[in-house]
């Protein structure tokens, strides 16, 4: 089953509506709901007529690029809990020396214009103008002619302060139209009785008494407590990022075999494909023990996590397959068991032996957080030569075949005869051996094991193998076996020249001297199959991307070669450029609570091959700031990771005196790789102040962040403005 949240997190919510910030993919919706709605815009805003949905995208970009502090407008989407998007609210017009805002708000339908929902959003506006955003007053118009709404805003509290005649003009119309306006004080606020009641039954509480429950509570009681000053942090930039879609699901794991499909519904690769294929970030969560029967044909490809329920539940891979592969996003992986999984690199006949790599998890590329994981018990297990048909080379899981195919990710090469290399998956598949012509064998892709054309006859080359492939033999007089990809052994040739092998795996055979293979690579010299594959990272093999490991256990993994190919790295392998050529560009970050036990490899680094990066104690939210600057009275600062942050504050005090936060509004977070700017404008000229950064997760944990450990203390020139 799934179900649905919101998202990007909501600012507030009451009994059944929710407020939560537009992002550019509401543009679509809002173009045809309310833009190219006459009669709605006839009450809610005249004259704004964009005239295209990417018209819509672009003004919904320009609103992200500042803060709403910065550029006085904050529109939010309303959403009922079964009807979804039902309208707009609008914070416009806000003038910080005055602390006042314009207040508008429209229903798309006008079957809900009747039924209370206005009434109940008023109310969440209301709590967060006077009682988060500090506000002293809210300004509301209507259009002379919208008795229905001016109704609505004496109802509600607001006072009426005059009819400004023929104020606008309607293009629509070719006429002057009256604007009635209306304004509502904090004093107004506060001692309005019938609001109290009302909000009592819409919202939960009464929202015209201060502090009586913090909005953050919507979030976590803990924040409600403690941090409730911070609601905004969560309101503002919540967002995940600029294409953060309307909703995001849960999806539960039932299902206990797991056949790598994806067709059998509440398995886990049935949950990695419904998540790959709903926008934004999605949750998966284990409600039993999986064990995974075949290839796990379903990579994770979105932003998504993966997590036990209140059991910490075992994804096993029965000594046979890999359990997880992650292609890209920005990936949770908690409170799991990883163990008895393989990777195994596919054989070949006269070929080079495909790579084995990561034998629980392969991290292609994307952010990849793993807390509070054990993984145990796992291999990675290069391939072998000589142990299967066919001239291909091995991928990083199928065999060669009879049809001098490569092998790929998922399964062995068909069984090719007219030259084609092939591969057993769908056409444009990028996981696999394709290539191969009349003459030479194709080159493997990513991960797939190089050709070798079938025919014997002078000069035919083996194709090279793809990362994690083996090269394929070659056929004829002088020609050359092909090179192994990354991890993958050479190929044979039975009267040229052996392929090298890729780094780490093992040189093909060569009647003329066999060459090395990559780094440790053994020779084929006096064999007369390829070099064997390497066997890399037992537990995580990491290519590229940011890997974070936080209260990690690593036990009983091992890293084996095949033949002349190594095993290194028995818990994790680390591939950077300087292995892997510009194919690898791996970080893996150490939280300095992990442990390793008893892994093994059979070449060396037992348990860590690469360098891991210390970066100290890891809250539940991660922030790596690359840097942080500050020129005239301007901080700008730039982001490594970002992991589940909300968003920024800064705060600034006196050398040596209080400190105070700056932004009433939390700056939202981007992604990482962003950088971010705020701009001082009430530092008095000549004075000297220190800063630091605070960021706020989805769950409201801080973390305070310093130049080099160290507030730095700069000299300001800028004038003094007031904020409210």
């Amino acid at each position: 089953m799934s179900t649905f949240n919101t998202s990007p997190s909501p600012l507030h919510q009451g009994n059944t509506i929710t407020l939560r910030r537009t992002v550019s993919t509401d543009a679509a919706f809002l173009f045809q709901k309310a833009y190219q709605n006459l009669e709605f815009m006839h009450r809610f805003r005249l004259n704004d007529t964009p005239q295209s949905v990417k018209e819509v995208r672009k003004r919904l970009e320009r609103q992200w690029q500042s803060s709403p502090e910065q550029s006085g407008y904050l529109e939010m989407l309303i959403i009922h809990k079964k009807l979804g998007p039902i309208g707009l609210t609008v914070l416009a017009d806000y003038y910080p020396l005055h602390c006042r805002a314009e207040y508008l708000i429209g229903l798309f339908d006008e079957q809900h214009r009747q039924a209370g929902y206005g009434i109940e959003t008023t109310l969440l506006v209301m709590d967060l103008a006077f009682n988060r955003y500090n506000l002293h007053k809210l300004d509301a118009y209507t259009y002379g002619y919208n008795d229905a709404g001016q109704k609505n805003l004496l109802g509600g509290g607001f006072v009426d302060e005059g009819l400004r005649r023929e104020h606008l003009y309607s293009k629509a119309e070719k006429r002057f139209i009256d604007l009635r306006a209306f304004g509502m004080t904090l004093n107004d606020f506060r001692s309005n009785q019938l609001l109290g009641r009302l909000s009592h039954r819409l919202v939960g509480y009464d929202v015209t008494q201060a502090g009586e429950k913090p909005v953050a509570a919507i979030y976590s009681n803990k924040l409600a407590r403690s941090k409730g000053y911070k609601l905004l942090s969560s309101a503002i930039s919540v967002a995940l990022s600029l294409s953060a879609p309307v909703y995001a699901a849960n999806y539960d794991v039932t299902a206990a075999d797991d056949d790598g499909t994806g067709n059998t519904v509440n398995s886990l690769s049935w949950a990695i494909l419904q998540a790959n294929t709903n926008p934004g970030r999605d949750t998966i969560t284990l409600k039993t023990d999986i064990n995974v029967r075949r290839v796990m044909k379903r990579l994770i490809d979105s932003d998504v996590t993966l997590q036990s329920d209140g059991t910490v539940r075992t994804i096993s891979g029965g000594n046979s397959y890999r359990p997880l592969f992650i292609k890209s996003g920005r990936v949770n992986i908690k409170n799991l068991n990883l163990n008895n999984g393989l990777a195994k690199g596919g054989d070949s006949g006269y070929g080079g032996g495909g790579a084995g790599l990561g034998g629980a998890l392969f991290v292609y590329s994307g952010t990849v957080n793993i807390d509070s994981v054990k993984f145990s018990d796992n291999t990675a297990q290069g391939g072998s030569s000589s142990n299967a048909p066919g001239g291909g080379g091995g991928g990083m899981y199928g065999n060669a075949d009879a049809g001098e195919g490569g092998g790929g990710l998922f399964g062995a090469s068909n069984n090719s005869t007219n030259g084609d290399c092939g591969y057993a998956g769908p056409v444009g598949n990028p996981y696999g051996g394709f290539g191969g012509n009349r003459f030479n064998g194709g080159n493997g892709g990513f991960a797939g094991g190089g050709c070798s054309y079938n025919k014997s006859s002078n000069g035919e080359d083996g194709g090279n193998g793809g990362f994690g492939g083996g090269g394929g033999s070659g056929k004829g007089y002088r020609s050359f076996g092909g090179a192994g990809g990354f991890g993958g052994g050479g190929g044979k040739d039975y009267y040229g020249y052996g392929g090298h092998g890729g780094f780490g795996g093992g040189g093909g055979h060569c009647n003329w001297g066999g060459p090395n293979g990559g780094f440790g690579g053994g020779s084929g010299a006096g064999s007369r199959s390829g070099g064997g594959g390497a066997g890399f990272g037992g537990a995580i093999f990491a290519k590229s991307g940011t890997v974070i490991l936080n209260r990690v256990t690593f036990t009983d993994n091992t890293a084996r070669g095949a033949g002349d190919g190594e095993g290194r790295g028995g818990a994790l392998f680390i591939c950077t450029p300087s292995e892997g050529r510009s194919e690898c560009n791996a970080v893996v970050n150490d939280c300095g609570n992990n442990t390793f036990t008893n892994n093994s490899a059979d070449d060396g680094e037992n348990d860590v091959f690469g360098t891991l990066t210390d970066i100290g104690s890891c809250s539940s939210n991660l922030v790596g700031l690359s840097d942080f600057q500050i020129d005239g009275n301007t901080l700008s600062w730039s982001t490594t990771i970002e992991l589940d942050n909300a968003g920024f504050n800064v705060w600034r005090r006196l050398p040596g005196g209080l400190w105070e936060q700056l932004n009433k509004m939390l700056i939202p977070a981007v992604g990482e790789g962003s950088t971010y700017t705020f701009t001082d404008y009430s530092a008095v000229s000549g004075q000297n102040y220190e800063y630091r950064l605070e960021d706020i997760d989805m769950s409201g944990s801080i973390t305070f962040h310093y130049l080099a450990g160290t507030a730095p203390v700069i000299s300001l020139t800028s004038r003094r403005m007031e904020w409210c």
